[in-house]
């Protein structure tokens, strides 16, 4: 049995296990997803290469979990950017704003990029929602785990297995499911705010609105300074918002109007029917 560090094997093996996911977030915060590795991780957390697929079953197990770990964090930063008590035109450029300034700071960079990748092939209709926990740059879903455990590492005879081939399908699920929820979060705060605006079919501005979001964090991986992208953005939206706003005035006027004139040649009808 392999020596332990704490009162219990299942204590030791959440200890390792964050070690684990604290060694990828370093390595993800300064050298980006690119250079993960088994190898990478191990130096990091001063473990041997081998002994990572104790508690992971593969690098891409790495990046789930500490891109898990992060979206309390990347949430609450943009949140805190966000007045409740403004109008909804401003609680959505703010937000709008806040998520684009989030790639200025190196902790939130990885991050932020990654999920555009795939929340971008995702909306596009090109991969399923399951795409979006596929972290590595630009790459596909594949059944193969990407820098899976080497052989030997856990050279178990078949007929004495009794672990279920995949230990870690559940908890990869669980974090599936945590990812797609957090852009569900975001095209809910968009809707709501074009809801709020009071304009006709808040679902279509919302895709418009989430259109922009990602073509501003495409021009910032391009290499244009993320401040000045937040303020294009900002004032797309500002404009967007007005234009919205002011044909959904004309509608309601157009629609007032129209109903006038109906109750009018309703009362036309009625004097004539009496004369």
């Amino acid at each position: 049995m392999p020596k332990i560090d704490a009162p219990t094997v299942r204590e030791h093996h959440e200890a390792v296990k964050a070690r684990l996911i604290a060694a990828a977030d370093r390595i993800l915060r300064e050298s980006g997803s690119g250079v993960l590795s088994a190898g990478a991780v191990a130096r990091e957390a001063g473990i041997a290469r081998s002994s990572i697929y104790r508690y992971v079953d593969s690098v891409d197990d790495l990046r789930l979990l500490t891109l898990a770990a992060y979206m309390p964090r990347w949430r609450n930063a943009v949140f805190d950017r966000v007045d409740d008590g403004a109008e909804p035109a401003d609680r959505l450029r703010q937000f709008a704003v806040a998520c684009v300034l989030q790639t200025c700071d190196p902790s939130h960079a990885w991050f932020m990029s990654l999920t555009r990748r795939s929340s971008s092939r995702r909306h596009d209709g090109a991969a399923p929602a399951g795409a979006l926990v596929t972290l590595r740059a630009g790459g596909a879903a594949s059944p193969q785990p990407a820098d899976a455990a080497p052989a030997g590492a856990r050279r178990i005879p078949p007929d004495s297995r009794k672990a279920p081939p995949d230990r870690h399908a559940g908890e990869r699920a669980a974090i599936r499911d945590e990812i797609v929820g957090i852009h569900t979060t975001v095209d809910e705060f968009i809707a709501e705010c074009w809801k709020e605006m009071g304009v006709p079919d808040p679902d279509a501005w919302m895709r418009f609105s989430r259109a922009l979001l990602f073509e501003a964090f495409g021009q910032i991986e391009a290499g244009t300074d993320a401040r000045e992208v937040a303020d294009r953005l900002d004032s797309a939206i500002a404009g967007m918002s007005k234009a919205a706003q002011g044909n959904a005035s004309s509608s309601q006027v157009g629609a007032a109007r129209d109903r006038a004139s109906d109750a009018e040649e309703g009362r036309e009808a009625a004097r004539r029917k009496t004369a």
